[in-house]
């Protein structure tokens, strides 16, 4: 969580501190044991995958097979950004967001 500052790792830990740990310990397993891969070409509404270069939280690779495996979709990395990238590159994130949706 280093890269997010302390100010957003205290206030990340503040909040998972908060959650009921069963609770936490079932979602976790249950996004560990999704796998969306094989529904992907279902979906048909315009798509942006948004990835982050430096993100450790979900693992570069994703980004692209998202890409590949929904019809039409359209992929932007954003250089640089990590995890927190809504936060810490958040003028860029509109940015790619607004052209994507036209505005």
């Amino acid at each position: 969580m280093k890269q997010l500052g302390k100010e957003r790792a205290d206030w990340l830990t503040g909040l998972m501190a908060d959650q009921d740990r069963t609770l936490m310990v079932s979602a976790w397993r249950e996004t560990m044991a999704f796998d969306s891969r094989r529904r992907l070409a279902e979906i048909g509404c315009p798509t942006l995958v948004v990835a982050a270069s430096k993100d450790q939280a979900v693992p570069m690779h994703h980004a692209p097979m998202l890409h590949d495996g929904i019809p039409g979709s359209q992929l932007v990395i954003i250089d640089g950004a990590d995890h927190a990238l809504i936060w810490t590159h958040s003028a860029e994130f509109v940015r790619v967001t607004d052209e994507f949706l036209g505005a």
